[in-house]
């Protein structure tokens, strides 16, 4: 059974799992937990932990909070300011005769804090590859990995063709085989009680994947994309060099905080296993996963959140029982809407409390938290209708409270979420048609406007600014508004085509 976490006395294990729900500080508890380890600690150093995130924007915002909680700690371990919101701060404070060490402890790791490991898994992956000697990520890696997928697709693809007289959608093996290059551990299955001559065809397809991978990943040995990282990295660590790897890596790296850890795979645990092993409590080498199973949301990204609740001991774990970031109210509907309700095999609800002092609402007007029962409503224009009726209300009745002064709710304090493309379209057009701003987001792919191919446009004459057929690319998209029809284009005379391509580039220039 998870206790709630005591970030002021936790002692860190190996293998020990801190679970949260949105908004109870995730990452101010790891850099708490960073600053009163480093402390307390005389031997360890900021070079001796790892901490691993998801996305290098989470990257950079923990490796500034970190580093500004080890700044301000010290600062106030020196004045001797108390802090009563900070517990970490104040058991550093109540033992007056460390102060000074404590303070000193943080202080170097604040000098030395550019050599932090404070990365995403694809980073430390690469530090890994670079220990083994081998080629780490490339910045032209990913562009070379497509098209090592697209030239080995087509050649089987004829292969298939010539041999034995087999037509395969090119588009959807491409796709097949970015998935598996994503997901290394991940196996081709199907339905084998299907009709014989289907399994046959499926058979094969099942072969032919595996070697468009194997072949895909010969291709790019010596530029590994993303994808290729992980796979890589831990088959470094099971390799000829991996004792020497590993024993090294786990002599750089004492403590490791995985934070995100719902957005991990089973191949990232297996390669921390090499490192931290798996369930050992008494290792010396201590891994700390950070993350919250009901926000496992990148699964088109590979992440896999049933790795996580193999990966994680429910005999050491831990909860962080306070939300400091929603409204009491919204926490108490909250919690009696979904406590006892599983969200998935293993994936709990644990009922949270308001941050200390918090009382009432920041918006009046309506309730907090309504659940409105529209029925069995199988008519998206029906659906869109209704939830444009609570826009309204909102709008006419409602107020927010920011700082000390309430407010009339206006659009941009309003978010319509849906559960398709279709949806968010029928919403915006319907607010739009009220005369209500309405902006969709992710209703389309980004790349599918023309704002995506001006700007291709545009980067590829900054490329080969020289190349005139680029040039005239660009000057018809948006950004300089050149018609098809300009003479300046398409002229007649050779040496009237090279005087105006000279003046087009520089009209761009």
């Amino acid at each position: 059974m998870a206790t709630p976490l005591n970030i002021a006395t936790h002692v860190i294990t190996n293998g020990h799992t801190i679970e949260a729900s949105a908004g109870p500080g995730k990452t101010y508890s790891v850099a708490a937990l960073v600053t009163r380890a480093i402390a307390t600690d005389d031997d360890l150093r900021i070079d001796n932990i790892l901490i691993t995130t998801f996305t290098r924007a989470a990257a950079a915002e923990l490796r500034d909070r970190v580093r500004r909680r080890l700044v301000d700690t010290a600062d106030a371990l020196v004045a001797g300011t108390p802090n009563t919101d900070d517990v970490v701060l104040e058991s550093l404070l109540a033992n007056e005769a460390s102060r000074e060490r404590y303070a000193r402890n943080l202080r170097r790791a604040v000098v030395n804090f550019d050599n932090a490991t404070i990365s995403t898994i694809h980073a430390v992956c690469s530090r890994i590859l670079t220990m083994a000697g081998q080629v780490a990520h490339d910045s032209d890696a990913e562009e070379l990995a497509r098209r090592a997928v697209a030239e080995a697709v087509n050649d089987r693809l004829v292969s298939e063709a010539v041999a034995h007289d087999r037509i395969w959608d090119e588009a959807r093996i491409c796709k097949l085989v970015q998935t598996r290059l994503s997901n290394p551990l991940a196996e081709t299955w199907f339905d084998d009680t299907r009709d014989p001559a289907d399994v046959e065809t499926l058979r094969a397809l099942a072969d032919m994947l595996d070697d468009l991978v194997s072949e895909v990943n010969k291709r790019t040995e010596q530029h590994p994309s993303f994808n290729d990282l992980i796979r890589r990295a831990e088959m470094a660590l099971r390799g000829e060099f991996g004792d020497d790897i590993r024993r090294r890596f786990a002599e750089r790296y004492s403590h490791a905080f995985v934070d995100e850890a719902q957005d991990t795979d089973q191949l990232q645990w297996r390669l921390f296993h090499h490192i931290f092993p798996k369930h050992d409590v008494a290792a010396v080498n201590k891994l700390t996963a950070v993350g919250d199973p009901k926000q496992a949301i990148y699964s088109f990204r590979g992440a896999d959140v049933y790795a996580y609740l193999a990966a994680r001991d429910v005999n050491n774990m831990s909860t962080l029982d306070t939300n400091f970031r929603s409204d009491p109210p919204v926490i108490e509907a909250l919690n009696s809407l979904f406590a006892g309700k599983p969200l998935g095999k293993g994936i709990d609800y644990h009922s949270v409390s308001a941050r200390p002092g918090a009382h009432g609402s920041n918006v009046r007007g309506v309730a907090p938290v309504e659940a409105i029962d529209i029925g069995d409503v199988q008519n998206q224009p029906q659906a869109a209708l209704m939830a444009c009726g609570q826009v309204v209300r909102l709008l006419n009745n409602a107020e927010v409270k920011i700082g000390e002064t309430w407010h009339n709710v206006e659009p941009k304090h309003i978010c319509v979420l849906t559960g398709s493309n279709s949806v968010v379209r029928r919403v915006q057009a319907e607010l739009q048609r009220l005369g209500i701003p309405a902006v969709a987001s992710g209703a389309e792919s980004v790349f599918n406007d023309t704002t995506a191919d001006d700007l291709q446009a545009l980067f590829e004459a900054l490329e080969r600014i020289s190349d005139p057929g680029r040039v005239r690319n660009l000057a018809t998209t948006s950004f300089f508004g050149f018609s098809l029809a300009d003479p300046r284009l398409l002229p007649d005379d050779m040496a009237e085509r090279d005087e105006n391509e000279r003046d087009l580039i520089l009209a761009i220039q």
